[in-house]
């Protein structure tokens, strides 16, 4: 008995290298924050960088892209929207996923994730020991307002006076101190029905204008 416990003493000690608890790096609030595991926390871990998620609804891990590993998406609870720039047609493509859904996102790629839903959980999986991410916020905010201007044509002062609001990384957005209110899903999925009732009540017209015509 006395060897078994030891035994089992040891293999507990051991298991220091092989665990770790997962730890905040990034909170928004108390309902949109996630946490990291790499090698930092496990130098066993292998070619492998892990993002626990949680997100409320509206809420967003801002446009970026990972220049050194893909992605993996994976939703535990909630729902959301992926938004991408396919890199082989060239296209903005978005996706929503559920409970039990995963999307891949290749390494390089333009893209968010955004919950639709309260108390969204994902995964975001990585084939590195270490992440690294470009942020959207930080490209508007550090690039000069004269060079976006002048590459694009665009009034500075207008660009100047747009991206004011934003002096830091964002991470998840929108910042907590944005106090512009959103079309909720409900309102956009409404207005789409009505132009779609619409368009075909003046297609009817059309046809009936057209039959009367060639009665005459």
């Amino acid at each position: 008995m006395d060897n078994k416990f030891a035994e089992r003493g040891d293999e507990m000690s051991n298991k220091k290298p092989f665990t770790s608890k997962l730890e905040t790096v990034f909170q928004k609030n108390a309902m949109n924050y996630f946490s990291e595991l790499g090698s930092k926390q496990l130098p066993k871990i292998g070619n492998v960088y892990m993002l626990d998620v949680f997100l409320s609804a509206d809420n967003c891990i801002e446009l970026h892209y990972h220049y050194n590993a893909s992605e993996l998406v994976y939703v535990i609870s909630g729902e959301v929207e992926v938004g991408l720039l396919n890199k082989e047609t060239n296209e903005w493509e978005t996706y929503r996923l559920e409970r039990g859904e995963a999307i891949s996102i290749p390494q390089g790629w333009w893209h968010y994730v955004c919950a639709l839903k309260n108390h969204t959980h994902f995964l975001a999986i990585f084939d590195t020991r270490q992440l690294e991410t470009v942020f959207g916020s930080d490209i508007l905010w550090k690039t000069p307002d004269r060079m976006l201007a002048r590459i694009y044509c665009l009034d500075e002062k207008k660009v100047k006076e747009a991206l004011e609001p934003i002096h830091e990384t964002v991470v998840i957005g929108p910042p907590a101190d944005c106090n512009r209110k959103w079309k909720d899903e409900e309102d956009i999925r409404e207005s789409k029905t009505v132009e779609g009732i619409q368009v075909q009540v003046n297609m009817e017209e059309g046809e009936k204008k057209e039959s009367k015509k060639e009665n005459e």
